[in-house]
């Protein structure tokens, strides 16, 4: 039973060491991906980072990268550095691999390392497993991280697995790119597919001359839903997709306030976006005046921002803010108004009379002074003659 405990013990330990990215000792903080596609010609870099404890530092030999041949079902090192001398040295039995790879080893005395493998114009015999090996002493079992990679004729432009979504409304012209990048005597297939909101099932859509852009000339209320474009290869095939979602009226601003400053008789308005619900792709805001005497809410500026500064108020007024996209803004995209005072007032003097007073009244002394001098000249002249 002792024997059977003692070997369950260790098949453990080595499926850890083999597959798992920590052990009590030492951690490999980050790897790539499971499965790296790279387009034929391309360079593609593979990067490990790994953190050893203090204690089981001192047990680390040698770091090695290495490539396992899917073929042959070999495992060849690429690079090797040792600790103990610092030295990076490439497979002297592979005098290609200077040429093919570059590598980087790096490991600290505080036990945090990193270690790469550059595959450069990467061909299809370069379809292999790459990974990093810790070789330690006899007390410990080497651990080994390993990643696949596959180089392809095609692959996706858009590296992200989510899919792509696009606002859209009723009459508009939409088109649908397929972002795939491929070789130059490559020439994929592409064949689209549908999945309307309202139904579970993909339609097939057969888009015009085997095309990878997808053009629908008005948007009606059946076009919104879930597109997939797919290409395909010999060697492999890729997808991308896209959610086409209907473009509603922004909600209405939120928290619309503002601040009066004397000095500069002026006032800086702000607020926050509407909530997310309603945000619909706010593109800009438009400030709003009320205009009495023609009882309508009349544009004053269009603003990109959440503030704004207005001056030169006329007449005491409200103001509101409106968030407006594509398709515009309606009533319920604005927000409640608030009521601005005037900031051109009309000041007095000591007397109480108004400040514009006192030029008219000069004025108007003037033209009688001028008055009382041409008739006196009028009647000297009369009585001359």
């Amino acid at each position: 039973m002792e024997n059977i405990y003692t070997f369950i013990s260790a098949l453990l330990c080595f499926k850890l060491a083999v597959h798992g990215t920590t052990t009590p000792d030492q951690i490999l903080q980050s790897t790539p991906e499971r499965l790296n596609f790279v387009l034929v010609g391309r360079n593609i870099k593979l990067r490990w980072s790994f953190k050893f404890h203090k204690a089981a530092a001192g047990n680390l030999l040698q770091i090695r990268l290495f490539t396992y041949s899917l073929s042959s079902k070999a495992k060849t090192t690429i690079a090797s550095k040792d600790i103990e001398s610092g030295v990076l040295q490439y497979n002297p039995f592979r005098n290609g691999n200077k040429r093919r790879f570059v590598c980087e080893i790096f490991f600290g005395k505080n036990g945090i390392g990193n270690a790469s493998i550059l595959i450069q114009n990467a061909q299809f015999s370069n379809t292999n497993d790459y990974g990093i090996i810790f070789g330690t002493n006899g007390t410990h079992l080497p651990v080994e991280n390993a990643v696949s990679v596959k180089v392809v004729d095609l692959v996706r432009g858009d590296k992200s697995k989510d899919s792509k979504i696009i606002r859209s409304w009723s009459g508009q012209k939409l088109r649908l790119k397929c972002d795939v990048i491929h070789h130059r005597n490559t020439k994929p297939f592409f064949k689209w597919y549908r999945k309307p909101f309202t139904e579970n099932a993909n339609q097939n859509l057969f888009a015009p001359n085997n095309t990878k852009i997808l053009i629908i000339e008005k948007v009606n209320t059946t076009d919104f839903g879930e597109y997939t474009c797919e290409a395909k290869t010999r060697m492999v095939k890729v997808k991308q997709k896209f959610k086409v979602d209907k473009l509603g009226y922004a909600g209405s601003p939120r928290n619309f306030e503002y601040t009066y400053y004397p000095n500069s008789k002026s006032y800086a308005l702000y607020w926050e976006q509407p909530i997310t619900k309603d945000g619909h792709w706010v593109t800009k805001y438009i400030l709003e005046e009320w205009k009495a005497n023609k009882r309508l809410w009349v544009k004053r500026h269009n603003i990109t921002t959440l503030h704004v500064t207005i001056k030169n108020i006329e007449t005491t007024t409200k103001y509101r803010v409106c968030a407006a996209n594509e398709i515009g803004y309606k009533e319920t995209s604005c927000s409640k108004p608030i009521q601005l005072a005037t900031t051109k007032r009309v000041t007095s003097g000591n007397g109480g009379k108004s400040s514009q007073f006192w030029p008219s009244l000069y004025l108007i002394v003037t033209m009688a002074i001028m008055s009382s001098a041409l008739s006196f000249d009028i009647s000297e002249w009369e009585r001359e003659n």
